[in-house]
């Protein structure tokens, strides 16, 4: 039986494959990861297979720490693989769906959780070689 970091890798590659193998596909892999703007693409991907409803992930630490949420008990963790002196290792975030608002803990202490959405105004935005420019903005087109 393989073990856990083989199947992440595996399907990492197999996953990678099948959001190629149509526009729709990629467009639907967009459209789902695009919350997900700060993970790499390998880490999109391992999210858009484990769990493509996922809208706000972060570690354990992170979601107690910073923003006062527990992870609900029989909650599954999503893999990632991270490389750490080339070595790869699994490490495991968890959906805003997996978690709840301490009990205990004073709102107050903590940062909001706040979802991205996209937008009229980030959707105009387009990237050059030097910055980003909105669409109404550019002159001479």
């Amino acid at each position: 039986m393989p073990n856990k970091l083989g199947e992440a890798i595996e399907l990492t590659k197999r996953h990678k494959s099948d959001v190629a193998r149509s526009a729709g596909n990629w467009f639907e892999f967009l459209q789902n990861t695009l919350a997900h703007y700060k993970y790499p693409f390998e880490d999109k991907v391992l999210l858009h297979a484990y769990r493509p409803d996922a809208t706000a992930c972060a570690e354990l630490p992170q979601w107690n720490k910073t923003f006062g949420r527990w992870i609900r008990k029989g909650s599954s963790g999503i893999p990632l693989v991270s490389y750490i002196d080339g070595t790869p290792r699994l490490r495991y975030v968890f959906d805003i769906s997996d978690t709840q608002q301490g009990k205990y803990v004073p709102s107050e202490k903590y940062r909001p959780v706040e979802l991205w959405r996209m937008t009229t105004e980030r959707r105009f935005w387009r990237t050059t070689g030097s910055g980003y420019w909105r669409a109404s903005e550019r002159r001479g087109h």
